[in-house]
């Protein structure tokens, strides 16, 4: 008896190890499985901060963690994320509110991180990081804290250090060929070139000047097709400043074009009004005192574009350093009385006007859900009419009617205005939809389904997306969208058909290569 206990004392002993060794691997697992599914928030959120407290940062509130004193002025965002995987647009949601101090947002998401983000949030000073980062949290932050200070000092110097006055480009000769389209007016004159501006004047002796700068979207000659019939219907004198690529008008070009205007002038004009969209805003405010001008309607402009001095945005890509150094707006640029139109919900444009606002005297004149196109409202001859007459009669209450009644009118308003509630207010995003969707664009629908979809609307937005898919079944865009909706709705069969769809579709966009992963992964982790 003994001797077979002794035999099988070594099965005896494996068989707790081995149920110990099963139930560690079935635990781990299982652990895995639920930090998939369910991301385990609670649990990381709760660890993420004990971790923080630990290390000497202030415990604020249930979201927040205090900069401790002897780090940078960070503000950590714990759980902030809710989109798996995080993405640009839900990033910048959440730091926007926290942009106003000086504190440097630090947003920890719970699961993966869409490709790019890291690096375009870096370049605003804002740190995305997941939560299994939180063992390198010092290093990064020392790492970016040094970038930082420079950045600051850069700054500073780069604001106190007067600049030289701009070195006038040469002109090209007036016997040089200018490529148009369309064959000059009689009274359609150019008055000077450089390699990157050209101006023309078109003298239909009025007392009124209406001074036109072009925006980024239209240059060259093309810049001055469209606009032109609309121009002409105004009963003003124009003088038209247009850049040959979307430059920002750069000081030294138009120091060589401004004495040749002035000259042409001649002193004639006491009512000159400068007018501009966006690169044509900024150019408005920033050349209105060189040129005499009684008033300023600038829409949508930008303080600058470069983004050492703002952060970076859509037209970060145009700024030349040979060319935009310096070109930020001054407090003696625009001394006149200068009305500025943009939409406060659009972020980008809402940080131009308040640095505008601190260097220049502006009357703001909002548009809400106008988008950046907020001149584009305006493109019929009555409305600019009545827009140029009040301005230059420097009539606040008209030019603020004119801008409701303009507003009301956009077909855009109802879009913009459900992408707008989508996040904070969905059931109300949806009933716009449901009453204006067939008006939009098959580029803004998808756009809304997805935002829908992350904001709890993600059946109704799968049903919306399964529609367009059947009226656009050769559209990625639209296929690829519907995967992301999908997966947001649990439809995870849905979206790996979805998504294998656009990958055949564009086979080179990796959007819909990491759907199709994300579907993949789904499908095996459910259950049998």
């Amino acid at each position: 008896m003994l001797h077979m206990l002794h035999a099988v004392s070594p099965v005896l002993l494996a068989v707790p190890a081995l149920c110990v060794f099963t139930g560690a691997f079935v635990f781990l697992a299982l652990h895995e499985w639920r930090l998939d599914q369910l991301r385990w928030r609670n649990l990381t959120v709760h660890n993420c901060q004990r971790y923080l407290v630990a290390r000497g940062w202030t415990y604020v509130g249930s979201y927040l963690v205090a900069a401790k004193l002897d780090k940078g002025p960070y503000r950590v965002l714990v759980d902030s994320i809710t989109s798996n995987p995080a993405t640009l647009g839900s990033v910048q949601a959440v730091i926007e509110p926290y942009t106003i101090d000086r504190r440097q947002p630090v947003i920890l998401v719970p699961g993966a991180i869409e490709p790019g983000v890291v690096e375009a949030m870096l370049s605003r000073h804002v740190i995305v990081m997941c939560y299994k980062q939180l063992g390198e949290f010092d290093s990064i932050l020392e790492k970016h804290a040094k970038s930082l200070n420079d950045f600051r000092l850069f700054e500073q110097r780069l604001l106190t250090t007067a600049l030289d006055p701009p070195t006038p480009s040469k002109l090209l000769p007036r016997t040089k060929a200018v490529p148009r389209v369309e064959a000059p007016a009689p009274d359609d004159g150019l008055i000077g070139e450089t390699a990157n501006v050209q101006c023309f004047f078109r003298d239909r002796g009025t007392d009124t000047l209406l001074i036109a700068f072009n925006d980024s979207w239209r240059f060259g000659p093309a810049a001055r097709v469209q606009p032109r019939a609309l121009m002409d219907s105004l009963d003003f004198s124009i003088l038209d400043f247009v850049t040959r690529e979307p430059n920002w008008f750069p000081a030294n070009d138009m120091a060589s074009l401004i004495p040749l205007v002035l000259e042409r002038l001649d002193g004639r004009f006491p009512r000159r009004l400068t007018f501009g969209f966006s690169q044509g805003g900024y150019g408005a405010l920033k050349f209105s005192h060189a040129l005499g001008a009684t008033a300023s309607l600038a829409f949508s402009p930008q303080y600058s574009i470069d983004q050492r001095l703002v952060e970076p945005g859509r037209f970060a890509s145009h700024f030349r350093s040979h060319l935009n150094v310096g070109m930020a707006l001054a407090p003696g640029d625009c001394t006149c009385a200068a009305y500025v139109f943009y939409d406060p919900y659009d972020p980008q444009d809402r940080r131009h006007v308040g640095l505008i606002s601190n260097v220049i005297d502006i009357t703001e004149i909002r548009m809400p859900f106008a988008g950046h196109a907020t001149g584009q409202i305006f493109a019929t001859p009555a409305k600019l009419q009545r827009l140029v007459t009040a301005a230059l009669d420097q009539d606040l209450d008209a030019l603020i009617r004119a801008a409701a009644e303009a507003r009301h009118s956009n077909p855009g308003r109802s879009y913009l205005m459900a992408l707008e509630l989508a996040q904070t207010k969905p059931a109300l995003a949806l009933h716009i939809a449901d009453t204006h969707g067939d008006k939009w664009s098959i580029a803004q629908q998808p756009h809304l389904c997805y935002r829908l979809a992350i904001s709890g609307k993600a059946d109704a937005a799968l049903r919306w997306m399964e529609r367009l898919v059947a009226a656009h079944p050769e559209n990625h865009e639209i296929n690829g969208c519907a995967a992301l909706v999908a997966l947001e709705a649990k439809r995870v069969d849905q979206a790996a058909h979805f998504a294998e769809r656009a990958c055949t579709l564009s086979p080179s966009d990796a959007r819909w290569h990491h759907a199709k992963a994300r579907a993949r992964k789904l499908q095996f982790d459910m259950p049998t």
